[in-house]
């Protein structure tokens, strides 16, 4: 198959998500249309897609830990957790301009760290507290665009879906990645708050009207006490997998099965009704996610058969392309797909394609990875898909186009930190042990 029959599939790709057609859907139609293009039996798609669905052992123990993952977050969400994190966050925050804020976005960083995927987060944190900050005049659209942008760093923070995906592709270590993501997401989160100033100042924002003004040492203490089974998720996550005591699988499931004990019997927040829809709507994200990955991978088979590698790597020959401008032009790939594609089908499409030049010019392979991770999520917080805006406007009730503008600083603070990390790698290594 040759180049120009590569780039009519990517166009008929963005065709199919243009008019609405689901991104599985629309990876397998193309599949199929390249199959005939370079005359690929269909049985191959069909035997490619089997083994997508029920990969061997060893590459099927990182996606185990999705559903378990996704259960762990929608069990935070139906249970309460995220306001009792915003209430152990409002002891730290006194009267200041933009109060509310920071908790929005310490607590986006606290609840996606726990739970996982970003949507999860946007809902679970800006439910909770979009009303009172609109009732206390902060901007509708700038609270919206914090949520949009500060859930995004559920993706980032373990446990991450898309670089679990990676690890499974790429075989690498789940450990490494999700050290590499803490690492990166501390960084965004610094970044965050550092535009909430900027911005709060602005905006000239009224400030919290929370009881607790100043810092109150029993206060504290009591709100630690109540909240501390919480964190003992992140020590299990965490502390499980950085010290390879869990595997990704077995984090996943004993998180999820604590989270479901502290709801249902500690905090009496979980009653059975609600576990029955968290289990159905985790099944469900499961299942939406296995498929996407699945079409991804019979589309990445396609082009794997085109050639599109070795094409690649000549084009980098002929360029005399080196390691820092090669990594230039992976992260405006991943920025565009991911403004349309999901991030786990980015890293399906990409990695076996742009992986092994990468290595061939010296790129390490944490530094591609949080290329391709960190990239599909800023691009996934960019319009028209964005679906953490979508997430947005189901509490907010504001067109996308206004969340869009409110979130515009946060999304250049993504930005800017997204190419400090393609250009300095050391960002991606210094939380990974050796």
């Amino acid at each position: 198959m040759s180049i120009t029959a590569v780039i009519i599939l990517f166009a008929l790709l963005i065709l199919f998500l243009f008019f609405g057609v689901p991104i599985s859907i629309s990876l397998g139609l193309c599949a199929a249309v390249g199959a005939l293009f370079s005359g690929l039996p269909f049985d191959s798609l069909a035997a490619r897609l089997a083994l997508a669905l029920n990969p061997p052992a060893a590459d099927l123990s990182p996606l185990m830990s999705i559903p378990f993952f996704l259960l762990m977050g929608n069990i935070m969400l139906a249970g309460g957790i995220s306001k009792r994190l915003i209430e152990f966050i409002n002891v730290f925050i006194s009267k200041t301009s933009g109060g509310l804020n920071y908790i929005a976005i310490i607590a986006c960083a606290m609840f996606s760290a726990l739970s996982g995927p970003a949507p999860v987060t946007v809902v679970a944190v800006g439910s909770t507290l979009y009303p009172e900050m609109t009732a206390l005049g902060y901007p509708k659209s700038r609270s919206a665009g914090i949520f949009s942008v500060a859930g995004s760093l559920g993706s980032i923070f373990p446990p991450s879906i898309i670089m679990i995906v990676y690890a499974s592709i790429a075989k690498v270590s789940v450990t490494d990645l999700f050290s590499a993501g803490l690492g990166i997401g501390l960084i965004l989160l610094f970044a965050l708050l550092i535009i909430c100033a900027i911005v709060s100042k602005r905006d000239r924002a009224k400030t919290n009207t929370a009881p607790i003004q100043k810092f109150n040492l029993k206060v504290f203490i009591k709100s630690l006490i109540k909240t501390f089974p919480i964190f003992v998720i992140a020590i299990i996550i965490f502390g499980g997998i950085y010290f390879k005591i869990l595997s990704a699988v077995e984090a996943g499931a004993v998180g999820a099965l604590y989270t479901i004990l502290i709801s249902a019997f500690l905090y009496k927040s979980l009653k059975l009704r609600d576990l029955g829809s968290a289990l159905i709507n985790s099944i469900k994200s499961s299942a939406m996610i296995l498929f996407i990955i699945a079409a991804a991978n019979i589309f990445s088979f396609v082009l794997q058969n085109s050639q599109i590698s070795a094409w690649f790597g000549a084009m980098a020959l002929n360029l005399n392309l080196n390691a820092l401008t090669f990594c230039i032009i992976c992260a405006f790939i991943v920025l565009c797909l991911g403004t349309i594609i999901d991030g786990a089908a980015i890293c399906v499409l990409l990695v076996g394609a742009l992986l092994p030049i990468a290595q061939g010019l010296g790129v390490s392979q944490m530094h591609f990875a949080m290329i391709i991770c960190v990239g599909a999520v800023v691009g996934a917080v960019t319009p028209p898909v964005a679906v953490n805006i979508f997430a947005a406007k189901t509490f907010s009730g504001l067109k996308i186009g206004e969340i869009a503008k409110g979130q515009m600083p946060f999304f250049l603070g993504f930005l800017i930190t997204y190419i400090l990390i393609t250009i300095f790698p050391i960002f991606s290594q210094f939380l990974i042990r050796n």
